[in-house]
Parts: structure tokens; C-alpha cells; sequence
């Protein structure tokens, strides 16, 4: 028997690293060889990744939604004699890359595994900055070639770890300071940004509704013992008006593929402590009723309040209200894969009513400006659908009322 460390694979050029999404297999369970054990998200898609050996699963090594680099041991299987899976170590580098571009020990033709090779740019930037060809073989290079970013990094660490920046002409020292890991749901909110900013080709519009509606729709539910924000009624009139407008529940599959669902699977962002922000997910929110809306929305909302984001490659589109920070408005960012996102802000006085700013970006790849505007003008007239449903329902009540 032997234990076989299985590492994130090296799935594309360039890519450092992925966010581990689910975990298909628990310790004790046994698994077969190429069968998928866990769920990773890379810059472009999710993708299973298979056990290279059969065995039995014996720890995890990494955490649901913690961002890891390539290479990096993600489980521990126990095998039966040799896994024919070799044991974790540095890479080498490629033959094939000139001679200049090696580390100054390294001959021309071959390099030795675990060799760094440093091109003549990050050799002049090292210069720039101060760092002698010592301290340069110290610096990590993940992808085998030191790189000027890599170069940047380990300099900005290490001008915050001595609060000094390093040179002769530029002594001046820093302040106090504490450094803390990034907290994991930061991380992979992170790895998302990060991963929309290569993909998405984001478009943003804009326009003001009337939210005095909004607050007599909920005045008037009040009435009827039905408890509910200004937030969660106008997040009822957004899926509804997903009913009419296809692209607002798709999804990119890929350049050429658009992924249209049947109903609409709304986000809705949370703000916790120290300013973490996750999304709640109300799936297929476009089928529910109002009243069903309402009690789906605060289970959802607790539960990811207690146990995390929920958001999955079918969440279409997002909400996010600051309005009780008196926020008016704002550009949200959109995180794929969601095709949109919108911010409402704080509601404020214009000419005797109130009114709210409501800002959609959306991703250009799909939804063009037009549709945008199309969606925000049916979210209007179904905000005006519910205020008149119920304003004749309280007119009603008041008749039975008055006739007893």
C-alpha cells in the first residue's frame, strides 16, 4: 500500500491557478482510475478533475472555494503497490528556449530540472529596482521563468515586510502595518473578477424608476400581514420581467454558444461581516408567486448568511441594493458567468416623489444596449403591474369593510 498525492493539473498554457468548486468523492470512499473526484473552475470553464489512480480517498488537501495553484496537492489517495503516478517535485524546463534567456549557470542546449530561466527583461528589471543576481535566483518563479511581474511581487513584499524601500536613492521608510491572509471568500471573489476582466466585454446603462410604488406596494402588504423589503419586491418584478427576455436567463458556453435556461436563477448579494460578499440564489424565481418569492428569498438569504456563497455557473443575473447605506448609484461589476447584474441605489426626492437609480452592466458579448433597455423598461411596467394589483386589492378590503 502507498499514498499518491494527486496535484491540480496543468490544463492550458498560462494558467496558475483554479478555484475548487465541489468535491465529488469524501475520505473512506473508494475511487477508479479517471474517474472525476472534484469539480475546479479554471479561467474558462468548470472542469472535472479525474483520479489518475484507483484507490481509496483519503484526505482532502484544499478547501470548497479556495483558490489553489497548479501543482499544488489537492488529495491524498491510498493505493494498492505502485500508483505509476510520479511523486510531486519541480518541473524542468523546456529544452527548447535560447540560451541568453537561462540562468547564467545553465549551458546552452539543455537545463537541468528545476532550473529558473530569467529573460534579459526581468534581468534589466531587477537592475531598476535594485536587486543583484543573487537575490535573483531567490526569487519564486511558479511558471519555471521568472517574469517581471514575479519580479514586482517579491519586491512589493519585501519593501512591506522591512517598511523600507530597497535602493540607494530612495531610503525613505514606511509605517506600521499588519499583514493578513486574504480572507477565502475574498479569494475566490478574486479569482472571479479576475476571470470576468479576461472574458467579459461589459456594457452599462442606466435610468431612474419610480420608487414611490415600490414603498406603497410595500405599505400595502404591510396591511395584509405580509412582511417584505423594497429590495425583495423589486427583485419579484425583475424575474418577472426575465419572463419576456430570453437573454437575460443565458449564459455564455462559449464564444459561439449561448446557453439559454427556461427559467430564470436570480442572485441576490450579501454583505457579512468585514465586508464579505457572497450571493444567495433564488432558482427559478420567475415560477414563484409573490408570497412563495418572499419565503424563498429569506430561506435562501439565511442560509447562505450561514454557510456561504451559492452562486454556480446557472446563476443568470444579480442584484445588488445599497440603498440603506444611501448609496444613489453606482456601476456594478459583472462576474461571469452571469450575463448581468444590476445596482439599485437609495431612493431620493424628484419633483415630490421618490424615485430610484437602477443600473444594469451586462455582458456586450451577448446582450447588447437595446435589450438592456428593453429589460429596465419591463421591469418598470411590472412595478407597475404590482402596485395596481395591490392598490385594488386594499380598495377592495376597504369596500368589504365599510359594507359590514
Amino acid at each position: 500500500m502507498s499514498i499518491t498525492d494527486i496535484t491540480i493539473p496543468q490544463l492550458g498554457e498560462g494558467l496558475q491557478e483554479v478555484l475548487i468548486r465541489e468535491f465529488l468523492k469524501q475520505p473512506g470512499q473508494t475511487v477508479k482510475r479517471d474517474e472525476p473526484i472534484y469539480v475546479m473552475e479554471t479561467d474558462k470553464a468548470l472542469v472535472d478533475a479525474e483520479s489518475p489512480v484507483d484507490g481509496v480517498l483519503q484526505e482532502w488537501l484544499v478547501r470548497l472555494n479556495e483558490v489553489v495553484a497548479v501543482g499544488k496537492p489537492a488529495a491524498r489517495i491510498l493505493t494498492d503497490g505502485d500508483s505509476g503516478v510520479p511523486a510531486a517535485g519541480p518541473k524542468p524546463v523546456p529544452a527548447a528556449v535560447p540560451p541568453d534567456e537561462r540562468n547564467g549557470a545553465v549551458q546552452a542546449g539543455h537545463a537541468p530540472p528545476g532550473a529558473v530561466l530569467i529573460p534579459p527583461r526581468t534581468r534589466a528589471y531587477c537592475r531598476q529596482v535594485g536587486i543583484g543576481e543573487q537575490e535573483m535566483k531567490q526569487i519564486p518563479a511558479p511558471r519555471g521563468k521568472l517574469m517581471p511581474a514575479d519580479v514586482e511581487l517579491y519586491h512589493s513584499r519585501k519593501t512591506q515586510r522591512t517598511g523600507v524601500e530597497p535602493g540607494p536613492d530612495n531610503p525613505t521608510p514606511g509605517g506600521d502595518y499588519v499583514e493578513r491572509p486574504l480572507p477565502p471568500q475574498q479569494a475566490a471573489l478574486q479569482f472571479r473578477l479576475k476571470r470576468s476582466s479576461q472574458l467579459v466585454i461589459p456594457g452599462n446603462i442606466a435610468r431612474a424608476v419610480e420608487w414611490q410604488r415600490i414603498t406603497d406596494i410595500v405599505g400595502q402588504m404591510a396591511q395584509r400581514n405580509v412582511r417584505a423589503s423594497e429590495f425583495q419586491v423589486l427583485a419579484y418584478c425583475v424575474a418577472q420581467a426575465s419572463k419576456s427576455h430570453p437573454k437575460f436567463r443565458s449564459t455564455l458556453a462559449d464564444l459561439a454558444t449561448v446557453r439559454e435556461y427556461s427559467h430564470l436563477n436570480l442572485g441576490l448579494a450579501i454583505a457579512r461581516p468585514d465586508d464579505e460578499l457572497i450571493t444567495a440564489v433564488v432558482a427559478q424565481a420567475d415560477e414563484l408567486g409573490l408570497a412563495d418569492f418572499l419565503n424563498r428569498v429569506g430561506r435562501q438569504m439565511r442560509q447562505a448568511w450561514k454557510e456561504g456563497d451559492q452562486a454556480g455557473s446557472a446563476t443568470q443575473m444579480v442584484l445588488s441594493y445599497l440603498g440603506s447605506y444611501g448609496v444613489t448609484e453606482g456601476v456594478p461589476t459583472l462576474v461571469a458567468p452571469a450575463s448581468a447584474v444590476m445596482f439599485i441605489g437609495a431612493s431620493y426626492k424628484f419633483q415630490d416623489t421618490l424615485q430610484a437609480k437602477v443600473s444594469v452592466t451586462f455582458d456586450h458579448r451577448l446582450i447588447n444596449g437595446v435589450a438592456a433597455a428593453r429589460f429596465i423598461n419591463t421591469l418598470d411596467r411590472e412595478i407597475d403591474h404590482l402596485h395596481g394589483q395591490t392598490t385594488q386589492f386594499a380598495k377592495e378590503n376597504v369596500l368589504c369593510l365599510q359594507k359590514k
